[in-house]
């Protein structure tokens, strides 16, 4: 058996052919309109992403619409309790405490804006500083102790609106902004 049997050999010859392409001849004009196309083509593209881009920018929806009622209830504190005294009579008991917490927020939002900080030195509370004096104390405790004692002087008959207005404003009076303010907190 010959396994070489179907190979060619001298006197059978393969002749190939050479292969080449036939050129299209592309005119010049349509190069040019087609390079035109393509770059008006990329010039809508970047235009488009640029003004998405800067539509976003300006708009911004990253901000949520919040729904909401107009009626909702408020979490108010209770600061004044009636207590009997042994004489019968109706005695008003206040939490200074809670009180000077409250003059502490609406001055300074809690400390966070105590210009005395700076010094390193205390007073969010705003007592005594104004045009005419600005002072600083030591202590947080120290100041807000202040600010009870001045708050036990000056609430005459349960009047906290007046006191308010009057460590705030200096004028004696009631139902300032400040004191409507500070009882929405």
């Amino acid at each position: 058996m010959n396994m070489f049997k179907n190979l060619p050999n001298k006197d059978t010859e393969f002749k190939l052919q050479k292969f080449s392409p036939k050129k299209k001849k592309v005119s010049k004009l349509k190069k040019t309109s087609i390079s035109f196309l393509i770059f008006i083509i990329l010039f809508m593209l970047l235009s488009g992403a640029y003004g998405i881009y800067s539509f976003f920018t300006t708009y911004g929806l990253q901000t949520p619409v919040l729904l909401r009622s107009s009626v909702y209830p408020l979490k108010r504190e209770i600061i004044v309790s009636p207590v009997a005294s042994s004489s019968g009579k109706m005695t008003a008991i206040f939490d200074l405490g809670k009180i000077a917490d409250k003059i502490y927020t609406l001055e300074s939002s809690n400390g966070k804006n105590d210009g005395c900080n700076r010094l390193g030195l205390f007073n969010g509370y705003g007592f005594r500083q104004n045009s005419s004096e600005w002072i600083c104390y030591e202590s947080h405790e120290q100041v807000r102790t202040l600010v009870i004692d001045w708050l036990t002087k000056h609430i005459k008959g349960g009047d906290i609106q007046s006191a308010l207005c009057l460590y705030n404003r200096g004028t004696n009076e009631s139902g300032c902004t400040y004191a409507m303010n500070f009882n929405s907190l």
